[in-house]
């Protein structure tokens, strides 16, 4: 369909390519048919590869857990202590690296997001798909060393987020009133490729093995990155490019936290963004360690850790994929404002947390991860109402 619209419009063709996945937006001036053809090619060529790395990071992190357990139980006396010491050391040192990846995305989302207004879109994205793939590629290297991966993850948090960037890329070409739509439709592409790759680690790690199937996966996943920055194309208007940074510019949550502002829509959404780091924080936190205390809780081995992971992220993927299309569309007409979408995916994250207290048996860790949709809506909804009150 982004194909075949691309032929239509006035709009030059990487407008009409970007605007036709994305709702319609502004249009430059008519470009020649050749070049909108190989504008379509390597659009197309992009979305290929795009989702064969996220495919790929699906298949990686069900295995994560196992990895790090199995270098603590090497590495260290932990085995001596107690049958889940290893789980929560290792848990505690994922838990320590995320937070600092967080804090990189923090502190430096609105560097970023003012630059990426002037010098476009393209050198950030493929910034952050490098510093992606790069700790997963030094774990493969050094022998399932998880230090080297500890610290390479804690680096790509003040890299820029690949998926910030996309989301940005879809609304520089979709309209004001068709944003939230258009970020829904990323999100569900995301969360689809991601459900798929989890469905193949359940399937493959019996036949390959943890090893075997991570090295493949890291491998795929960095050729298809490095095929999604040669084909990606610049979706920022030329004429924005090196000028100096609009008045209304990136905001991260940061700012929108802690400065002062007299404009009553920054004050309605430092309120809603306050309320979504609240609700946000103890879903992070919990899915950081959720599979390690499965383990410790259930008595998992390694391996049943990593199919458990595999099936739960299968299911989190789909959940996710159902909200961000059909949940996102449904509510948006029952509801009279995105706000009241927004207080729906509360509720639900509500009711996904509270699955955690009464974890008894690994299919109560399934059926909790069908609630995981709520909490995966709700950045594709904070970004709706921050475009509707800041659509510049």
């Amino acid at each position: 369909a982004i194909l075949a619209q691309g032929r239509q419009g006035a709009g030059g063709c990487g407008s009409r390519l970007i605007g036709a996945m994305s709702g319609g937006g502004r249009s430059p001036p008519l470009a020649p048919e050749s070049q909108c053809g190989h504008a379509r090619v390597r659009l197309a060529g992009t979305m290929v590869a795009l989702s064969v790395a996220v495919i790929c990071f699906g298949i990686i992190v069900p295995m994560l857990p196992e990895v790090q357990i199995e270098y603590f139980r090497r590495a260290t006396d932990c085995r001596l202590s107690g049958e889940t010491a290893c789980a929560s050391q290792a848990s505690t040192a994922y838990g320590i690296t995320q937070s600092l990846s967080s804090l990189g995305v923090l502190l430096l989302s609105p560097y970023y997001g003012k630059h990426s207004d002037s010098h476009g879109r393209r050198p950030f994205l493929c910034a952050g798909l490098f510093a992606q793939v790069l700790p997963f590629l030094a774990l493969c290297t050094w022998n399932k060393d998880v230090r080297l991966f500890y610290v390479f993850q804690a680096l790509a948090g003040f890299a820029p987020a690949p998926n910030a960037v996309l989301f940005t890329v879809v609304a520089d070409r979709a309209s004001p009133t068709k944003r939230l739509q258009s970020f829904g439709c990323g999100a569900a592409c995301i969360s689809a490729a991601f459900s798929l790759g989890a469905g193949f680690s359940a399937l493959l790690q019996p036949l390959l093995g943890a090893g075997g199937l991570l090295r493949a996966s890291t491998f795929t996943a960095v050729a298809a990155s490095v095929v999604a920055m040669v084909l990606l194309p610049e979706t920022l208007p030329a004429g924005n490019q090196h000028e100096q940074p609009r008045v209304v510019r990136s905001k991260s949550l940061a700012r929108i936290l802690v400065v002062p502002d007299s404009s009553r829509n920054e004050e309605l959404l430092r309120s809603i963004a306050a309320v979504g780091l609240l609700s946000l924080l103890p879903e992070a936190g919990t899915t950081t360690i959720a599979l390690f205390y499965a383990k410790a809780r259930l008595h998992l081995s390694e391996q049943e850790v990593s199919l458990l992971g595999a099936h739960m992220l299968c299911i989190v993927g789909a959940g996710g994929f159902l909200w961000q299309t059909v949940g996102i569309a449904g509510l948006r007409r029952l509801c009279p404002s995105t706000l009241w979408v927004y207080q729906v995916a509360l509720v639900a994250n509500l009711l996904h947390m509270l699955g955690y207290v009464v974890l008894w048996a690994p299919w109560v860790l399934l059926l909790n991860a069908a609630f995981a949709g709520g909490p995966l809506a709700q950045p594709t909804i904070l970004r709706g109402l921050v475009s509707e009150a800041l659509p510049a």
